[in-house]
């Protein structure tokens, strides 16, 4: 979910203005390295195809050529992505995770949806980073590598009864800051369960 609205972006980029450009890429490269690097790129790779977007932006604006019929993000990460595909189609690569045709009829509520869990993940990630050492690691250990309490337990030195325990507590401070987290409280669907 975007931070702005449409006529933020536009103007940003309009007026060359690099503080809210930078705002840009922070908010939205993100979600394009996630895509590009889970599709045969790299991080440098998702950097420029960002940046060759924001150029085409800037040069349909100047032209009087822009007309959004999405939101601006939905907008911007359809142009990452066909750009990529173009990249993959020049290389020629036969074994790519994601089907080249079906990436290129991916709705507009789709990539919305995309973008939407791409969010979520980096509040979790942001959030868990917050949490104390064990917490971090017990977490990792749980959600992540699927380990069972048990397996937890003799990792952390701990006993069974006190890590599930422990567990209990991380998730429940976990919750917490994610509930308070200001993006969280911004996105249309919920995240977490009510508790």
């Amino acid at each position: 979910m975007s931070k702005h609205p449409n006529d933020w972006y536009i103007e940003a980029i309009r007026e060359e203005d690099e503080a809210k450009i930078k705002e840009i890429f922070d908010e939205f490269l993100p979600m394009v390295e996630s895509f590009i690097c889970s599709n045969s790129g790299t991080v440098q790779d998702a950097k420029d195809i960002f940046t060759d977007a924001v150029i085409v932006i800037w040069t349909k604006i100047c032209g009087d050529n822009l007309i959004l019929t999405s939101s601006f993000s939905t907008y911007l990460f359809s142009i990452c992505r066909n750009q990529w595909l173009n990249v993959l189609r020049h290389k020629k690569i036969e074994n790519r995770v994601i089907n080249e045709n079906q990436a290129l009829l991916i709705p507009d509520e789709d990539v919305d949806r995309l973008m939407e869990e791409e969010e979520k993940h980096r509040i979790l990630q942001e959030n868990i980073a917050k949490l104390p050492d064990n917490c971090q690691k017990l977490l990792t250990l749980s959600l992540h590598d699927r380990k069972k309490m048990k397996e937890i337990a003799m990792i952390m030195k701990w006993s069974d009864n006190y890590a599930g325990k422990r567990k209990t507590q991380c998730i429940k401070k976990l919750f917490s800051l994610i509930k308070s987290d200001k993006r969280y409280k911004m996105l249309s669907s919920r995240f977490l369960p009510d508790k």
